[in-house]
């Protein structure tokens, strides 16, 4: 396995391809996030060998969209210092949910289940991810095998949860 150098944590440029019933478009978490280059303030989770699980809190007022939108696909950006990269990890899996949690008021809640509720969906089911000679300030496809679905004008927050074996 290589470590790849995407943009400082994921959390930092998210980018949600989405439809909602208004519009359809793009949108990165945090807003306005799309064109400023990426750092390696925070390569976790690719930048290291070990398997771990992360999430990514957003708050429900992050989207631009002000009722229900289809979450349709996940970017993340390689760094821009990089050189054409290659990366191959074994196993990456990604879900998505609503929270229970207000991280803005409770905070997140260190037990990561605690911070899903029922709808968590496996939207990229555990299996290799890889690229070769990717070019610098590339958006990298998470390759999401099935949508999900979100509305963030029911007020709870939006987690994306990556598990890295």
């Amino acid at each position: 396995m290589k470590p790849i150098s995407i943009l400082g944590a994921v959390a930092a440029c998210l980018v949600l391809s989405t439809f909602s019933y208004a519009a359809q478009g793009s949108q990165s978490l945090p807003p306005g996030f799309i064109s400023p280059e990426g750092n390696g303030a925070s390569s976790f989770p690719f930048n290291t060998t070990s398997d771990h699980k992360w999430q990514w809190h957003y708050d429900s007022g992050a989207f631009a969209a002000t009722g229900p939108i289809l979450i349709t696909q996940v970017y993340v950006r390689s760094k821009s210092a990089s050189v054409n990269i290659n990366f191959d990890f074994p196993s990456l899996e990604l879900v998505m949910a609503s929270s229970p949690t207000d991280y803005q008021v409770t905070g997140h809640d260190p037990v990561f289940d605690n911070n899903l509720n029922p709808d968590a969906t496996v939207v990229r089911a555990m299996a290799p991810w890889g690229g070769n000679n990717v070019p610098p300030l590339t958006w990298i496809s998470l390759e999401m095998d099935q949508p999900f679905l979100y509305d963030p004008s029911l007020g709870n927050d939006f987690v994306l949860q990556l598990r890295k074996l």
